[in-house]
């Protein structure tokens, strides 16, 4: 039985985020894995359940044989393989609030076409003469009353007007819209957050899925963001990573989430988190 990989794009939103963000958290980061947290670990394992739900549902429709985990099979691997604490802990909440989605989602009204597939694209910068890579890792592309869609599986404490709205003007989602009419021309219809409300001390969780607004004037500018990012990076390589500046601002520095990861890093130097 097949295994869906559901990680990141290898030239991708998140990449270009980084460096956008703060050029020094970008080298320092890519010195040191990834630190787990509680919406990541359970974020990335909601994303496992719902690639091998929709895979099964893609194989039926199209007549084919199922060769893929259960998703809870797949979240059991998943965990085995990561190892961690974070994982084995939440390894029966992402179990429990996927069977209440497939509960909310009994009869499945999207056609899937695929699952978990890398789209990607090219970015060309006349001014140094060069062509980007630009991938996306797209959670689901499903046909519905004729138009294509890219799903996009979302899981937050609670599902708020301002939970969709922050997405708007997302590079991960500009860049999606970009490919989408790439891709399909006028028989895309757009992307759609396919939101999880999940707040593990209630027993049931919120569902919600919300076509983005189209943001025509950002979409047509992004190539010039990737650009930036991609020139950032190409500039300041080789150098040591406390010799790629430092954004320096209070939303950079300390996020809603907390301080940035290299914070002390970048107060006192001379060791990493």
């Amino acid at each position: 039985m097949k295994y869906i990989d559901a990680g990141p794009s290898p030239a991708g939103w998140s990449r270009l985020s980084n460096v956008l963000k703060c050029p020094r958290y970008y080298a320092l980061n890519r010195e040191h894995d990834r630190t787990a947290s509680d919406a990541l670990v359970r974020g990335s394992l909601m994303h496992i359940a719902l690639a091998h739900h929709y895979a099964a549902i893609g194989a039926e429709q199209h007549d084919t044989q199922v060769e893929y985990l259960s998703p809870e099979a797949a979240v059991e691997r998943c965990v085995a393989e990561a190892d961690c604490e974070l994982h084995d802990k939440w390894k029966d909440n992402v179990i429990g609030v996927y069977h209440q989605y497939a509960m909310m989602y009994p009869t499945p009204s999207w056609r899937i076409q695929a699952v978990e597939e890398i789209v990607s694209t090219k970015v060309r910068d006349d001014v140094r003469d060069v062509s980007y890579d630009y991938t996306a890792r797209i959670d689901l592309i499903v046909a519905h009353h004729g138009k294509h869609y890219f799903v996009d599986h979302k899981t937050s404490f609670m599902i708020l007007r301002k939970t969709y709205n922050k997405y708007t003007l997302s590079g991960q989602f500009l860049g999606q819209q970009m490919m989408g009419r790439e891709m399909f021309g006028g028989d895309f219809g757009g992307v759609i957050l396919n939101l999880i409300g999940w707040d593990d001390k209630k027993p049931v969780s919120s569902f919600k899925r919300k076509v983005l607004p189209y943001a025509e004037r950002s979409v047509a500018l992004f190539p010039d963001t990737v650009i930036m990012g991609e020139r950032m990076i190409a500039d300041f390589s080789g150098r040591d990573a406390f010799h790629w500046p430092g954004a320096h601002r209070e939303t950079a520095c300390q996020t809603t989430y907390g301080p940035c990861s290299f914070f002390d890093t970048c107060k006192r130097g001379g060791h990493y988190e």
